[in-house]
């Protein structure tokens, strides 16, 4: 049985459940899925509406835990806010439980989704590097044009360092953003 932790946070207000799941390499991806699922939309805490943020870590036999770490706007669909979450969850289990050289060992998952008023979106206007070449080792920077649901843009710059085992000496790095 693999136990399953999930903490709903609204505002001040928390709400922690417990499961054990089955471990089946079939099963165990959509179980989460559904169990996932059904913890947030049917928790007296939740509504529809609200971003969600979700956090937390699968422990693995034998591996450093794979940390999760997500945000969910409202759609604008007639689907429930907590559905694609769920589908997320089931997408990294599925990509879990296919590996072909060893089927991992769950010990433990823990998910805490947080609840934000309002829809916390953002689009990628464009995004470029300062400089298009680096050698194995450098810390490049990477500027985002970032235009929020609604407001202003945003510019926000990131550090990204190259790797120091890269092979060559010269390493071309590119960064694309949706307009081509």
């Amino acid at each position: 049985m693999i136990p399953l932790d999930l903490t709903f946070v609204t505002g001040s207000a928390e709400k922690k459940l417990h499961f054990e799941l089955v471990n089946h390499p079939k099963l165990t991806p959509l179980l989460v899925a559904l169990t996932t699922f059904n913890g947030i939309s049917q928790n007296s805490l939740y509504g529809e509406g609200t971003t969600l943020r979700l956090t937390g870590e699968i422990r693995l036999q034998g591996h450093v835990p794979v940390q999760v770490e997500n945000t969910f706007a409202p759609g604008d669909s007639l689907m429930p806010d907590s559905l694609p979450i769920a589908l997320v969850v089931q997408n990294m289990f599925g990509r879990l439980f296919s590996n072909n050289y060893e089927i991992p060992t769950v010990e433990h998952i823990a998910l805490r989704v947080e609840s934000q008023p309002g829809r916390k979106s953002y689009t990628i206007d464009s995004a470029w590097l300062e400089k298009g070449e680096a050698a194995p080792g450098d810390n490049l920077k990477v500027r985002v044009l970032l235009q929020p649901y609604r407001g202003r843009h945003a510019s926000k710059k990131r550090r990204c360092m190259c790797r120091t085992r890269l092979r060559g000496r010269d390493v071309r790095v590119l960064v694309s953003d949706a307009t081509g």
